[in-house]
């Protein structure tokens, strides 16, 4: 049996080939943290090119690397962006590296409850 639930998905994904103009109007001097998983950022340089973007908006920079959809990392991606007063997510990367993106947001804002949320005893 499905519960009742209603879904409010306020994420936003960019297909540019040069996101940074869309970026530096949604950062426009936020605090910033790029999650990422491995090196593939590195390699195709978009690790450079956030960082960059993110400085030129007069945001605040914050890498968040090795993450994963392990229960662990994302708790430990919380307290990451409370100690640092995160005020917008980026990932890059596959569906793990986004999933760890989404998860670490709403954990800030449900942290408590978290495990409940994804197990579907709690509704957002």
């Amino acid at each position: 049996m499905v519960k009742d639930f209603q879904l409010r998905n306020d994420t936003k994904l960019l297909f540019r080939n040069d996101p940074s103009e869309d970026l530096q109007k949604m950062i426009n001097g936020k605090k910033v943290m790029f999650v990422f998983g491995g090196g593939s950022v590195k390699k195709n340089r978009s690790f450079e090119d956030v960082k960059k973007t993110v400085l030129a908006s007069g945001g605040v920079f914050h890498a968040f690397g090795s993450a994963s959809r392990e229960f662990s990392v994302i708790e430990e991606g919380i307290r990451f962006a409370q100690n640092n007063q995160i005020e917008l997510i980026i990932g890059a990367g596959g569906a793990s590296i986004m999933d760890a993106a989404k998860l670490i947001a709403f954990g800030v804002y449900h942290e408590a409850g978290l495990w409940d949320y994804l197990k579907n005893d709690k509704n957002p």
